[in-house]
């Protein structure tokens, strides 16, 4: 069965919980809490929340009480200093401490940029091997996306190794399934992409076979975060990622209450399969 959420974030306390009570109203059965969240729309959403109305939780959110709303989050996934690398590791764990606490199984690793070849790569392993270990005696589980962007770290070759270096660790992976209205801005999109083309861009099968989640969106121009759509080329969509357990509207912090609605429409539609004339008589 496939369960619905949609993602909250935002620099704004009021329209964060505001933005949370329309998607459970819409119908999604859980939230997914992104990047950014302050502390102050923390407070609110936290006393909001339910245990187990969270799906995921994006790592270092939520941001310390000193991180003032709208400036740039100071944590990277895979610094090259030692004291970053500490800073980062250490604010994981405030993630993973809010995830068991509000009982928020997923942890979504975000992608790091390829500051330094392999040393990024290593610094990226350093953060998560402790991390790994914590959630796996909080019981919640990392998941990684494997990223085809030029200059952005894991790309599935790197994620492969990792799960097994950390096998037996609470470790999976997480796709991004965005279209863009034109093939040539595809070329460096995560997940399925490029949907005027016969053969989209996906994740490796294996890797795929992995997932816990699929983030569902449209790319227009620079800006990602706007409504898929119920036609062909998103159905086609759907079906590769049938699989997959969860589904996620990712939607842009300042999208209306009745676009989330639409969305949900859309997702339900979507995870329904096709209309039954559309479906085939055999195999």
């Amino acid at each position: 069965m496939t369960t619905l959420a949609c993602t909250v974030r935002g620099k704004d306390p009021p329209a964060t919980i505001e933005r949370a009570r329309a998607a459970l109203d819409a119908g999604f059965a859980s939230l997914v809490l992104e990047d950014p969240l302050y502390a102050p729309a923390w407070e609110d959403l936290s006393a909001f929340l339910s245990r187990g109305k969270a799906s995921a939780i994006r790592l270092f959110v939520p941001y310390p009480g000193w991180v003032r709303p709208g400036t740039a989050s100071p944590y990277r996934v895979a610094p090259l200093d030692p004291d970053g690398r500490r800073e980062a590791i250490r604010q994981g764990e405030e993630t993973l401490l809010a995830a068991e606490r509000l009982r928020i199984p997923l942890i979504l690793v975000p992608v790091a940029r390829n500051e330094g070849a392999r040393g990024t790569l290593d610094a990226y392993r350093s953060v998560l091997y402790p991390l790994l270990e914590l959630a796996d005696r909080r019981g919640v589980t990392m998941c990684l996306t494997p990223s085809s962007r030029r200059g952005e770290l894991p790309g599935a070759e790197d994620v492969r190794n990792l799960v097994r270096e950390f096998r037996g660790a609470p470790l999976a992976t997480w796709i991004d399934a965005v279209r863009t209205p034109w093939p040539e801005a595809g070329t460096s999109g995560r997940g399925p992409s490029e949907p005027d083309r016969d053969e989209p861009s996906w994740m490796p099968e294996d890797l795929a076979a992995l997932a816990r989640g699929a983030a569902l969106h449209r790319r227009e121009g620079d800006e990602e975060g706007h409504l898929p759509r119920a036609d062909g080329v998103w159905r086609d969509l759907a079906e590769a990622v049938r699989e997959v357990p969860l589904w996620v509207l990712d939607l842009r912090s300042e999208a209306p209450a009745d676009e989330v609605a639409r969305g949900y429409e859309v997702l339900e539609a979507l995870a329904a399969g096709p209309p039954p004339a559309e479906r085939p008589l055999f195999g």
